[in-house]
């Protein structure tokens, strides 16, 4: 826009004329501070913070280490000064580190504080704190992320509690990018609208929209989460703070909570987490092969009698003492029909020793069978679904352990007077047994 002569003029003369504008008495601004600038704080530049540079960021500590002003050396390894910040717990302290934001939802606001696992203050999100600590840079491969690394427990000091603490909305195109993710590295930070693309990323983490890894710094969706993870399941948000590891910027959500509206891509009429009691039931146990070693060629059949189709990704299997496997099928999306038998392999694939039949599934080497007698227990996050009689001596070496045809009542399916050795041989094997399909009669 223009401004006329006249216009400028008028300006200038309403503003020499009133000269209680300036209730300070500074000659030529119009704020009521004592300063030669036309803002309302007390230092000599022209934005609205407290510091002397002409930005609009607020200069705190946390902003300092995180911009550098503190790194020592080569900026990357090398401990830095000593430093006392003040802010807002994002998470809850962990067995070492928890993060904290000072009060502004800018960039390079927040910071990661660890301390030795012994150094325990009780830190829980939304506590106000002052922390004394020196500034760090944890490289964990080619580049590192910023901490404040605390000594003593008295370094940590909880001013008041159950505060609000806010986060920043980001698209996963944003985090892709470096130069944007690294000034919202260790704050709180929420993705909406997310698919996942990678079920395993390995060491408990996953991956959606092709490119953000969900970290399990805090919580591990694998191991806690009621639901087995597939490819095309969504969220409609996910929140946590923005982590650095092993080259890339992660989400580190604190909590099952911290993943609303999930959805899943269940191919069948029920996965894992929706089975109850008795729409799976154990029909056969091989626990002492003969074909081949128990490492390789142990296995056991499972029926689905739950009356619709079911995905059995992710089931686990355990024994008596406890151990767990989890199922992870050939074809993850694979849907086993109502009245159909599913055989699930001990260890993977690559190691299976039976060449007459292939399973549909493998559990991982553990639980392992006990050869003298043992019993398979089938769960989902919820609880037991089935668990089979204990086999006890009542097989020799190459014989199965299975349910008599035709059961598929869970209270007969229990009862070990159901059950009784295989007869059948499996293909041209020394072994006995009906993987995959109808059992013998036992009675």
């Amino acid at each position: 826009m223009t401004l006329s002569l006249l216009s400028l003029l008028a300006i200038f003369a309403c503003t020499k004329d009133d000269e209680t504008i300036d209730t300070a008495g500074v000659e030529g601004d119009a704020d009521t501070d004592s300063d030669s600038d036309s803002d309302s704080d007390s230092d000599s530049d022209s934005d609205s913070d407290t510091d002397s540079d002409a930005d609009a960021d607020a200069e705190t500590e946390i902003y300092k280490a995180r911009t550098g002003v503190y790194i020592a050396g080569d900026g990357k390894t090398n401990i830095g000064d000593s430093v006392t910040i003040t802010g807002f717990a994002t998470s809850d302290e962990d067995e070492f580190s928890f993060f904290i934001n000072d009060g502004y939802n800018q960039p390079f606001h927040s910071v990661m504080v660890f301390s030795d696992s012994e150094i325990q203050a009780g830190v829980q999100r939304g506590d106000e704190l002052t922390i004394t600590g020196t500034v760090a840079e944890y490289t964990t491969s080619a580049d590192s992320i910023t901490q404040i690394v605390v000594t003593a427990a008295e370094d940590i000091s909880i001013v008041s509690s159950g505060n609000a603490v806010d986060w920043v909305d980001l698209s996963t195109s944003d985090l892709a990018d470096p130069a944007i993710s690294e000034g919202w590295e260790s704050h709180l930070v929420r993705v909406s609208a997310v698919s996942v693309t990678n079920t395993d990323l390995g060491f408990g983490e996953f991956e959606v929209d092709g490119s953000l890894a969900i970290d399990n710094l805090f919580y591990n969706w694998s191991k806690e989460a009621p639901e087995t993870l597939r490819e095309g399941d969504t969220f409609a948000e996910v929140i946590g703070p923005l982590y650095y590891s092993f080259d890339a910027h992660k989400l580190a959500p604190r909590d099952v909570n911290d993943f609303v509206g999930y959805a899943s891509n269940c191919p069948a009429d029920k996965c894992v987490a929706s089975l109850v009691a008795g729409d799976l039931l154990v029909t056969e146990i091989m626990s002492d092969p003969t074909e081949c070693g128990d490492n390789d060629c142990e296995w056991v059949e499972v029926q689905n009698v739950s009356g619709g189709s079911v995905n059995l990704e992710g089931l686990l299997l355990s024994d008596e003492g406890g151990s767990i496997g989890t199922l992870k099928l050939t074809d993850p999306a694979a849907v086993l029909a109502d009245g159909g038998y599913a055989v699930l392999g001990t260890s993977n694939a690559s190691g299976w020793g039976y060449t007459d039949f292939t399973p549909d599934g493998f559990y991982g080497s553990v639980p392992a069978w006990n050869n003298s007698g043992d019993t398979v227990i089938l769960s989902n996050a919820s609880g037991a679904l089935f668990t089979s009689p204990g086999t006890g001596s009542r097989t020799d070496a190459g014989e199965s352990w299975q349910l008599t045809f035709s059961v598929t009542d869970i209270s007969d399916a229990s009862n070990p007077d159901f059950w009784c050795p295989s007869t059948t041989a499996i293909g041209a094997t020394p072994d006995r047994g009906t993987p995959g399909s109808d059992n013998d009669s036992c009675l």
